[in-house]
C-alpha cells in the first residue's frame, strides 16, 4: 500500500497537497523495454491548531503584602504556528491558580495584558507557587490552551502582620486584612516576626517571642519601610504611615529576648500587669506609656536592655515598676515624661516599693509622682547610675526602714547605688524615716543633689533629710547645693562612714536652706534638725560646708564628729553659714550648739571655720572639742560673728576643749582669731555670768593644747585669756587647766584642710 506523511504543522494556509505516482515495470517481460505509467492524487489537509507552551516565572514579594501589576505572563510564549504562510499569534490569559500558595488571593487579573494582583498568603515566608495557562488565537481556531507553567513566587521577609482596631471583621494579619484583636495575632506570631498596630485601643495582650517587634503607630522615624529595614517590590500596596497617634494594648505585653516594643501605650484591665518579661536579655522598649490597676505597671526580672518610657503609672498593687537582674547590671531604664510635673507617671497606693531596682543601671526617673506607698518610694539595691530629675517622692512608709528613697542596707551590708547619681528640681516628703537613704560598701559613687526640696519625716519614726553611708571601701563624691531641707526628726543632711571604712570621701554641701519646726510637727520630739558628718575607719573625708542658712536646730546646726581610726582624716572648711536668727529665740539650736566639732578616736581633723554668723544658741556658738582617745584636731577659727545666747542655759560664743577622760591623749591646735580681718566678732557671746571665749584642758597631764603665737606658760590660765581676748577684738575670754595639762605655742598657725 501507499502511506503518506506530510510535513508537520500543516495548516490552513497550505490547502490542498497533490501526489504524484509513477509506476515502472522495470521490464520484466515483454518486448519494448520497461513501461511506466504516471497518474496523480489530491490530497486535501485539513489544519489542526497547535497548542502554545506558556513558561516559568518567578515574582518576588513582601511577606503579607499584596502586590500589584504583576506582569510579564506573555512573554516569551511560543507557538509552533509562529511564521506560518503570515500568520502573526497573539495570545491571552486563560487562568492562573493558586497551587502551593494556599490561601493566596489572585485579583485583577488583565488577561490580555498577562497581568495580575497577588496578595500571599497570610505569614508566608518560603516560596511557594502559582500555576498559569495562556490561549493562543487560533490558527486555525479555536483557540489552543497551553498546558499550565509555573509562578514561582519568592518572599522578602521579614513577616509583618499588622492588626488595626478599626476594621470590622476579624482579619487575618495581612496588611490588606488586618486582625481587629491582639489575641488573633498572639495566636499566630513566632520568632522573629514583626507585628504593627495602627491607632486605636487592640483588646488583649501579647506574649512576644525571641526577636519579635511590636511596633505602634505612635512611634517616631522617616517612613514605615526604613523603620522596618525593607524595600518592598515595586507595586506593593501602601505602608502605613508612622508619627502618629499611639494605640492601647488592653492587655499584658510580654517580652522575651531580644524583642522590641515601641509606639504604642499599654493599658490593661484592673489586676493585670503592663509590660513583663522574665529571663530576657536584650530587649528595647521606646516611646511606650503604662498605665495599670492593682498590678505592676513594668515588672522585669532577671532580664536587661535599653527602656525608655514616656510614662509609668500605678494605682495600688504590690510594686509600681520593677526591674531586679540577678547578674551584674547592663542596660538602661529612663522615664521622661513630655515636659510638664508628673507627665512621667503616678505610681501611688503600693503595698509594698512603688519602684524596686536590683542589679539595675542607668536609671532616670524624670517628671513623676511616687506616692502614698506602705514601704518605700523608690528601693534600690546594687543600682549602678540613678537619676531623679523634676519629680516628687510623697508620703511613703509607715514604720522605719521605710523611706522616700531608699538605696542599700548597712545592717544587711548592701550596697545600694554606684556610679553617677543626681537629684534635680525634686521633692521628698512625708516619708517615714529618711526622706533619702544611700549606702554603698564598696565601688564609687558620685552623688549630686540640686535645686531639690526636702521636709516632713514621720514624727514617730522620722530621721534624716538625706543620709549617706560611705562604708569599708567606698569612694563617694556627695555634693549638695541650692535645696531646701525642713522638719525632718533628725538630722537634714548626714553622711557618715563605719569604723572599717578605707576609701576617700568628698563631701559638698553649700548654698542650702535648712528650716525645724520643732513645736508644731513634732510635738518637741525634734532631735537634729541640721547637717551631721562623722566619719570612722582610716579613710579620708574632704568635707565643705559653705553658704547655708540654717534655722530651727534642736542639736548642733553643724555637727562634725569624727570617730576615726588611725590614719583617718576628715580635711574640713565650714565657711560662710548663717545659722539662726537674731530676732527669734533658740533658733540657731535650741538644745546644743551652733558648730561643733567634736573629734573622737585616734584619727586626725583638720579644720577651718571661717566667716560664719551664729545666732541665738542654747549652748556654744562655735565649739571645738576633742577627747575619748588619741585623736589630733587642728581647727582654725577666724572671722566668725558670734551672739544672742541663750539667757538662760547659753555658755560661750566661742569655746575650744581637749580631754574629757583620764585616759585621753588627744592634742589640739586651736587657731581662733588674729590680726588682719582673722578675729571673730564675739564680744557679748557669752552666757550669763560667762566669757565669750573659753579654753579648757581637762581629765589629764597627757592632753595638749596648741595655741598659735601663744608665749605664756603651759599652765597660765590667765595669760591663754588674755591671748584669746586680744586676737578677737578685746571679748571676754577664760581659761582653765587640769591635772597640770598643757597650753603650748603653736607656732605660726595649725594644719590647715
Amino acid at each position: 500500500g501507499l502511506t503518506y506523511k506530510g510535513t508537520l504543522h500543516y495548516n490552513s494556509t497550505r490547502g490542498t497537497e497533490t501526489l504524484t505516482v509513477v509506476t515502472n515495470d522495470q521490464g520484466n517481460s515483454g518486448t519494448g523495454g520497461p513501461l511506466s505509467d504516471t497518474d496523480t492524487v489530491g490530497v486535501t489537509v485539513n489544519a489542526v491548531n497547535d497548542v502554545p507552551t506558556a513558561q516559568t516565572k518567578s515574582f518576588t514579594v513582601q511577606v503579607n503584602m499584596k502586590i500589584t501589576g504583576l506582569s510579564g505572563l506573555l512573554t516569551d510564549v511560543t507557538d509552533p504556528d509562529t511564521g506560518d504562510g503570515g500568520y502573526t499569534a497573539s495570545f491571552i490569559l486563560n487562568d492562573i491558580i493558586v497551587d502551593t500558595c494556599t490561601n493566596g488571593n489572585i485579583s485583577n487579573v488583565g488577561a490580555s495584558a498577562g497581568t495580575f494582583d497577588f496578595d500571599p498568603p497570610p505569614g508566608q515566608a518560603t516560596s511557594c507557587t502559582l500555576k498559569y495557562r495562556v490561549n493562543d488565537s487560533g490558527n486555525p481556531g479555536p483557540a489552543a490552551t497551553s498546558a499550565y507553567a509555573a509562578i514561582t513566587i519568592n518572599f522578602n521577609g521579614p513577616v509583618i502582620w499588622f492588626v488595626n482596631p478599626a476594621v470590622t471583621g476579624p482579619g487575618d494579619g495581612r496588611l490588606s486584612n488586618p486582625f481587629r484583636t491582639m489575641t488573633a495575632v498572639d495566636a499566630v506570631d513566632a520568632a522573629n516576626h514583626r507585628i504593627f498596630v495602627y491607632t486605636g485601643t487592640a483588646t488583649g495582650g501579647i506574649t512576644l517571642n525571641s526577636n519579635a517587634w511590636l511596633i505602634g503607630q505612635g512611634v517616631t522615624g522617616a517612613t514605615f519601610d526604613a523603620l522596618f529595614g525593607i524595600t518592598p517590590p515595586a507595586g506593593t500596596i501602601a505602608r502605613p504611615t508612622i508619627g502618629g497617634t499611639r494605640p492601647a494594648i488592653s492587655g499584658q505585653v510580654t517580652m522575651a529576648g531580644s524583642s522590641v516594643v515601641r509606639g504604642l501605650n499599654i493599658t490593661p484591665a484592673s489586676g493585670t500587669a503592663g509590660l513583663s518579661a522574665s529571663g530576657a536579655t536584650g530587649l528595647t522598649v521606646g516611646e511606650v506609656s503604662v498605665n495599670t490597676a492593682n498590678a505592676a505597671a513594668v515588672s522585669l526580672t532577671n532580664s536587661d536592655g535599653t527602656f525608655s518610657f514616656t510614662a509609668i503609672s500605678a494605682n495600688g498593687g504590690t510594686n509600681g515598676i520593677v526591674w531586679n537582674n540577678t547578674g551584674a547590671a547592663t542596660g538602661s531604664f529612663t522615664v521622661s515624661g513630655t515636659g510638664t510635673a508628673g507627665s512621667g507617671g503616678t505610681v501611688q497606693n503600693m503595698s509594698g516599693a512603688g519602684i524596686l531596682l536590683s542589679n539595675a543601671s542607668s536609671v532616670s526617673l524624670n517628671r513623676m509622682i511616687i506616692q502614698n506607698g506602705g514601704d518605700d518610694g523608690i528601693r534600690g539595691s546594687n543600682v549602678a547610675g540613678f537619676s531623679l530629675a523634676n519629680s516628687t517622692v510623697s508620703g511613703n512608709g509607715n514604720y522605719v526602714n521605710e523611706r522616700g528613697l531608699d538605696f542599700g542596707s548597712r545592717a544587711d551590708n548592701i550596697t545600694g547605688l554606684t556610679g553617677t547619681a543626681t537629684i534635680n528640681g525634686s521633692t521628698i516628703t512625708g516619708s517615714a524615716e529618711d526622706g533619702v537613704m544611700v549606702r554603698i560598701g564598696s565601688g564609687s559613687l558620685s552623688l549630686t543633689v540640686t535645686g531639690s526640696t526636702f521636709s516632713s519625716t514621720s514624727s514617730a519614726v522620722g530621721n534624716d533629710g538625706l543620709l549617706v553611708l560611705a562604708d569599708n571601701s567606698a569612694n563617694v563624691t556627695v555634693n549638695v547645693s541650692e535645696s531646701t531641707f525642713s522638719s525632718h526628726r533628725g538630722d537634714h543632711f548626714q553622711f557618715t562612714t563605719n569604723t572599717t571604712a578605707t576609701g576617700t570621701n568628698t563631701v559638698t554641701f553649700s548654698h542650702n536652706t535648712l528650716t525645724g519646726d520643732r513645736g508644731t510637727t513634732y510635738g518637741g520630739y525634734m532631735l537634729g534638725g541640721g547637717i551631721t558628718v562623722n566619719p570612722g575607719g582610716s579613710g579620708t573625708t574632704t568635707l565643705t560646708v559653705s553658704d547655708n542658712n540654717i534655722s530651727g536646730a534642736v542639736d548642733s546646726a553643724i555637727r562634725l564628729n569624727p570617730g576615726l581610726a588611725a590614719g583617718g582624716l576628715l580635711k574640713a572648711t565650714v565657711s560662710s553659714n548663717t545659722i539662726g536668727k537674731a530676732d527669734v529665740a533658740d533658733s540657731g539650736s535650741s538644745q546644743a550648739n551652733g558648730i561643733y566639732i567634736w573629734t573622737t578616736g585616734s584619727g586626725t581633723t583638720n579644720a577651718r571655720v571661717n566667716g560664719n554668723t551664729v545666732r541665738q544658741y542654747a549652748n556654744v556658738g562655735i565649739y571645738l572639742l576633742a577627747g575619748e582617745g588619741s585623736a589630733i584636731q587642728n581647727s582654725t577659727v577666724t572671722g566668725n560673728t558670734v551672739g544672742n545666747p541663750n539667757p538662760t542655759f547659753g555658755l560661750n560664743g566661742l569655746r575650744a576643749e581637749a580631754g574629757t577622760l583620764s585616759t585621753d591623749t588627744v592634742a589640739m591646735c586651736a587657731d581662733m582669731g588674729g590680726g588682719s580681718g582673722a578675729a571673730n566678732s564675739v564680744t557679748g557671746s557669752g552666757g550669763p555670768g560667762v566669757s565669750d571665749i573659753r579654753a579648757r584642758l581637762g581629765a589629764t597631764s597627757a592632753v595638749v593644747m596648741r595655741l598659735p603665737g601663744y608665749t605664756g606658760g603651759a599652765t597660765d590660765t590667765a595669760a591663754v585669756a588674755s591671748y584669746l581676748s586680744g586676737r578677737n577684738g578685746g571679748a571676754s575670754a577664760s581659761a582653765s587647766n587640769s591635772v597640770s595639762a598643757a597650753f603650748q605655742n603653736g607656732g605660726s598657725g595649725c594644719t590647715q584642710p
